[in-house]
Order: C-alpha cells, then structure tokens, then sequence
C-alpha cells in the first residue's frame, strides 16, 4: 500500500482515467463472475480464475470484494518500475464506488504472483471495510493507524503494512503449497 498526495489537476486526470478505463472494460467485466477485480491483461485475468480454483482464502477474498463498494484493477508494472511494484493505490472515487489499481511485477513465476496479489487484495478489503477511506489522504490517515510504516526503496512514498495481509499472504502461500502436494 502507497500514499502520495494527489493534485487537483492530477485527481482530474485520474477521473478521466478512470472513466476511459471503465469505458473499456465494463463490457469485459459483464463477461466475468467476479467483477469487481478486473484485468484487461489476460495472463491476470487467467491468474485470478487459477487462485481461486487453488485457494480457498483467495476466492474468499475476491468474493468480499464483490460485495463491497470497491473496484481493484489489476496491472502489470516492469521490474524496474518507478515506484516499485507490487503496491496498491487509490485512484478516485466516482459516488459511491472507490477504484483502486494494484501494480504487479510481471512476469513473475504464478505462486509468489498468486501469493503478491492475495497480500494486495487484503489491503483492498482492509480499504473496502473502511468507508471513511475515500481518498489518498484518507487511506494515509488509515493506514497510520491500522498499519505500520515500511521502507520503500529509495522513492519519497509513504508505504504501510498490516497484520492481517502479511496472515493473508501466508495463508494463500500454504494453500498452495497444499495443493501442489497432494496425490
């Protein structure tokens, strides 16, 4: 999770993303059972099916956040992205719903990318619980008291972690490891 004050003209730019972005992938999101964790990136659309079918804390997880009032957008980042990935960040909200986007590295081997998002989608529902979070000040104030702060590499960004992601990120690891082992 990532905080970074947001200007006006820059939360400007991101409605207008955000409208461009919905405008692309609503007609795919009526296509898939969970629409509120979206992709326009195959490789993670597919990923999501497969951590669902291989965990069930993951599936639990994807369907909290179909019930809540959030959108998560997943996407890939370059290794050498700046900021570094993986990070969840808030990018607007638009009446009642909020959109996040979670920055993945890609390519990445499935398990620790299943692993990644798990830990980032805790952070979405950890978000979608917390109906006061509507924007980056907002989730900073959150995560300041839900969280504990963590470096982040040589970028000024504020960055958090809690308890119940890093439980959700052990969890999903060990259901994988799971199934991968039984006859």
């Amino acid at each position: 999770m990532e905080t970074r004050p947001v200007s006006k003209p820059r939360a400007a730019i991101a409605r207008g993303i955000v409208a461009t972005v919905c405008g692309i992938v609503w007609p795919l999101a009526a296509q898939s059972p969970h629409a509120h964790v979206r992709s326009l990136e195959r490789h993670l659309h597919k990923l999501i099916l497969k951590a669902i079918v291989r965990s069930a804390s993951f599936g639990r997880l994807v369907q909290r956040l179909d019930a809540a009032n959030v959108i998560v957008y997943l996407t890939c980042s370059r290794i050498d992205a700046r900021p570094p990935a993986p990070r969840l960040s808030f990018l607007t909200q638009a009446g009642t719903w909020r959109y996040l986007v979670v920055h993945l590295r890609c390519p990445t081997p499935d398990d620790p990318q299943i692993v990644t998002l798990a830990h980032e989608l805790r952070h979405a529902v950890e978000i979608a619980d917390a109906r006061d979070v509507v924007d980056q000040r907002s989730m900073l104030g959150y995560y300041l008291r839900i969280g504990h702060e963590v470096p982040y590499g040589t970028e000024r960004i504020r960055a958090f972690d809690t308890a119940s992601a890093c439980i959700m990120e052990a969890v999903v690891r060990r259901e994988l490891a799971q199934r991968w082992s039984e006859p």
